[in-house]
């Protein structure tokens, strides 16, 4: 699914998932604003449980049968 995104919010995402960076931390070393970074990883997130929400209920109610 991340392949898909416009590649500032692939960055993004990737920096602050595999790096564990805070958002304050990747705002001063990239000069984004915080608030920009926040409402990217905020969309980001967001879309990622749209996608695996199906899923996820399939699982949470034991029907793995369904679970893509």
């Amino acid at each position: 699914e991340i392949e898909t995104w416009h590649w500032y919010d692939q960055m993004l995402f990737n920096e602050y998932v595999n790096t564990g960076k805070s958002i304050v931390t990747l705002a001063t070393e990239s000069k984004i604003s915080r608030s920009s970074i926040f409402q990217t990883l905020k969309n980001c997130k967001q879309r990622i449980k749209n996608v695996i929400a199906e899923d996820w209920e399939d699982f949470r109610n034991q029907d793995f049968e369904k679970i893509i």
